[in-house]
């Protein structure tokens, strides 16, 4: 147990048998449970929850499994003369692996790693603006001009599905060779919600725009 500015749990157990182990750790902020009773605007906050499970296969091989599951957002409200606004964000991570390690005698060791992630950023925004382009003869100033709102959302999202080898061989006591190759299949995707009211308590135009798109591409790498 831990305690910072983050509450943080830990627990490690062997497996029945004899065959393994597994562990389990979690954190959060705490802060914002007392500090967000005197602020309008939601503190940035996360909390994550990892864990891992080792099998032991017997003659010096082992498989792992491992996850991570992770969140983070805040928000803050902006206001100033004539203006204001919310922005607010959001931040998902998640990943999972598998990991098979196997002896190849005296001299010789491979380990294959799969694992995918997935990361999403979103963004969101509500504001209000003055219009000083134009002025009314309205004897107030709080009157004599309008409005502009401002309502937009921003998705960002990326996939990588990987696996990656790992040899290391020792032919000699003096010697050791080193190979592997490593391949990511990444998939990104954006996409872009933005409205613009113009003086909308007149019942003039809105302009609405909205942009999606996908990439996915393939790397490898050997060494």
């Amino acid at each position: 147990m831990g305690l910072s500015l983050t509450t943080a749990t830990r627990s490690r157990r062997p497996l029945p048998g004899a065959i393994g182990s597994w562990l389990i750790t979690g954190r959060r902020t705490w802060y914002d449970l007392i500090a967000g009773h005197f602020t309008k605007n939601q503190l940035p906050t996360f909390n994550d929850l990892q864990g891992k499970v080792a099998f032991d296969l017997g003659r010096g091989a082992s498989l792992t499994f491992s996850g991570l599951r992770s969140r983070e957002k805040t928000n803050e409200e902006l206001t100033e003369d004539f203006s204001s606004g919310v922005v607010s964000s959001r931040t998902h991570n998640d990943l999972a692996a598998a990991s098979l390690l196997v002896s190849l005698g005296r001299r010789g060791v491979s380990r294959t790693t799969a694992a995918f992630y997935e990361t999403t950023d979103d963004f969101d925004l509500n504001a209000r603006f003055r219009d000083t382009a134009r002025r009314s003869n309205a004897p107030y100033e709080d009157k004599a001009f309008g409005y502009d709102d401002v309502v937009g959302s921003l998705a960002l999202t990326l996939r990588d599905r990987s696996v990656r080898e790992e040899l290391t061989l020792l032919p000699a006591d003096r010697h050791v060779v080193e190979a592997g190759f490593e391949f990511h299949d990444l998939e990104t995707r954006e996409r872009l919600d933005l409205t613009l009211s113009n003086r909308p308590e007149e019942g003039l135009r809105a302009i609405t725009t909205t942009f999606d798109a996908n990439a996915r591409t393939n790397a490898t790498a050997r060494g």
